[in-house]
Parts: C-alpha cells; sequence; structure tokens
C-alpha cells in the first residue's frame, strides 16, 4: 500500500472518505447507543 511514493495510500484513504460520507448520509446517531462505541456503530439506518 505504501509503495510507489505512498499513491496507493492516498487512493485509499480518498475511497474510505467517500465510503464515510455515504454511510453518514443514510444513517442516524442511535441515541440510545454508548459513547465509547466507535462512530459507525453508535450509527443506525434512517427508519
Amino acid at each position: 500500500m505504501m509503495r510507489n511514493g505512498g499513491r496507493r495510500a492516498r487512493r485509499l484513504r480518498v475511497a474510505v472518505e467517500e465510503l464515510d460520507r455515504r454511510f453518514l448520509l443514510v444513517t442516524v446517531e442511535d441515541p440510545y447507543s454508548w459513547r465509547s462505541q466507535s462512530w459507525w456503530r453508535r450509527r443506525v439506518p434512517h427508519g
């Protein structure tokens, strides 16, 4: 991942940021989740 001047690492980072953004758009924060959970585990689908 880090060879070739880190170009693959940059593409991976950009792809993950895009997926995170899309995930945030289709989910909402669960009011019953624990604060100690990771941010993506505290989110549930829009319902």
